[in-house]
């Protein structure tokens, strides 16, 4: 489990000292439960899908200095997920 929620904060890009990191990580794994986890991960993946992709890209192709902030206004992503498309997918 402990193993699993380093892992989790590598992905985020969450750098923490060793001591910090234990500290964090016990109070994390006394709060939330393994399916809720699980559920975190999910969702950040659920975001990136061939249709927000397509209406990403339609966005770009009709207004091409259109903001990253209001394609995600405009689909209601978040403004991480809009930029992970357009590097990723776009």
């Amino acid at each position: 489990m402990l193993k699993f929620i380093v892992d989790y904060l590598q992905y985020l890009g969450v750098i923490l000292c060793y001591v910090r990191e234990c500290e964090w990580c016990a109070r994390f794994a006394a709060v939330v439960s393994l399916p809720v986890m699980m559920f975190l991960l999910e969702r950040r993946v659920r975001a990136i899908t061939d249709q927000n992709v397509s209406q990403v890209e339609t966005c770009i192709l009709v207004d091409r200095r259109v903001t990253v902030r209001e394609i995600a206004n405009e689909l209601s992503l978040t403004v991480g997920s809009v930029e992970t498309i357009i590097h990723e997918c776009v």
